[in-house]
C-alpha cells in the first residue's frame, strides 16, 4: 500500500465511513448512469470498501416507499424511491441523518465521468489545507474541453446571456461574461482559491461543514441550490477548486431542456437574489 493512501485511510477513525456519496435520480438516461457508477467505482478503489457508504435518491419512482439496502462491489449501499420529486437539494439532504455520513461526503450527479485520481487527489488536499471545508473539481466537456471551474458572484445581465441568449449576441458581451466566469489557464495547476460559486454536479466536502450549512436550502427546487450552498460556504471555510480533481460533466443547457425548466430556473435565481443581495450587471 502507499504511504500517501494509507494516510489517506487513518483519517476519521472516529467514523467507520470515511467517504459517503449520494446520488440523486431523475429519469436518469441509464447507459449514462452506468458510466458514472462505473467510474466512481474506480474512482474510491483506493478507499477499503466498508468505509464507503452510497446513497442512491430515485426523485422519478412513483412505487410505494421503499428503502433497499444491498452491497455494490462490497459497498453499503441504499436506494430510496417513492417519496416522490424533493427537488436536488431536499433529496440529498437525506443523507444528512444517515448514520453512514462520512468524514467526508460527496454530491455526484448521474452525468459525471471520474477520473481515476480525482476523489483520491481531492482528499489529500483536505490534509494539505486543514481550512478548506469545501472542493470542486476542474470539468472537462464531453470533447474533452476545459469549461469554466467556478463563477462569481452573479448578476442577472450574465444569468440572461449564458441561458438563453444566441451565439452572436454572447459574443458582444464577451467581456462582461469574462468578469463573470472564470476560466482556469495556469499551467502550474495551482489551485483556485474561495471561489464564490462552484458547479453542484460534483462537490466534495467535509461532514463537518456538511452540517454546519444544515445541508442545501431546499426552497430551491432545482438550479441555483449549488451557488447558494458554495456562497454559503465561503462564509464559514475555505473553498477551493482542484485542477487536478478532473471530472466530465455532460449536463447544462437550461434553454434547451424547455419552459418548465427555464420557470424553474428563474424561480431560483429570483430566491437567490432575495436571499443574498440583486446585481442587475
Amino acid at each position: 500500500m502507499h504511504s500517501e493512501t494509507a494516510k489517506i485511510q487513518k483519517i476519521g477513525k472516529e467514523a467507520s465511513c470515511l467517504l459517503s456519496i449520494s446520488l440523486v435520480l431523475y429519469k436518469s438516461p441509464k447507459k449514462q448512469l452506468r458510466q458514472t457508477l462505473q467510474t466512481l467505482r474506480q474512482a474510491v478503489s483506493f478507499i477499503p470498501a466498508e468505509r464507503l457508504f452510497l446513497l442512491i435518491l430515485d426523485n422519478a419512482s412513483h412505487r410505494p416507499y421503499r428503502r433497499k439496502k444491498y452491497r455494490w462491489h462490497g459497498i453499503p449501499t441504499e436506494i430510496i424511491t417513492g417519496l416522490g420529486n424533493l427537488g436536488f437539494g431536499k433529496a440529498h439532504n437525506l443523507v444528512l441523518r444517515h448514520k453512514n455520513l462520512g468524514t467526508f461526503h460527496l454530491i455526484l450527479n448521474p452525468d459525471v465521468l471520474i477520473e481515476q485520481n480525482a476523489l483520491k487527489n481531492g482528499l489529500k488536499a483536505f490534509q494539505k489545507y486543514p481550512n478548506m471545508g469545501l472542493c470542486a473539481p476542474a470539468i472537462l466537456t464531453q470533447q474533452d474541453q476545459q469549461t469554466h471551474l467556478g463563477r462569481n458572484y452573479p448578476d442577472l445581465l450574465s444569468l440572461a446571456l449564458r441561458g438563453f441568449a444566441p451565439n452572436w449576441l454572447k459574443s458582444v458581451f464577451k467581456q462582461h461574461l469574462a468578469c463573470y466566469e472564470i476560466p482556469y489557464k495556469n499551467e502550474k495547476k495551482e489551485i483556485l482559491k474561495n471561489i464564490p460559486c462552484l458547479s453542484g454536479s460534483f462537490l466534495l466536502m467535509r461532514r463537518s461543514i456538511f452540517k454546519q450549512l444544515q445541508g442545501f436550502d431546499s426552497r430551491f427546487f432545482l438550479y441555483f441550490e449549488d451557488f447558494d450552498f458554495s456562497f454559503r460556504a465561503l462564509k464559514i471555510t475555505d473553498t477551493a477548486i482542484l485542477p487536478n480533481m478532473l471530472i466530465r460533466h455532460f449536463g447544462g443547457n437550461t434553454s434547451r431542456k424547455g419552459l418548465r425548466h427555464i420557470l424553474f430556473f428563474i424561480k431560483s435565481a429570483f430566491l437567490f437574489f432575495q436571499k443574498h443581495g440583486w446585481k442587475w450587471h
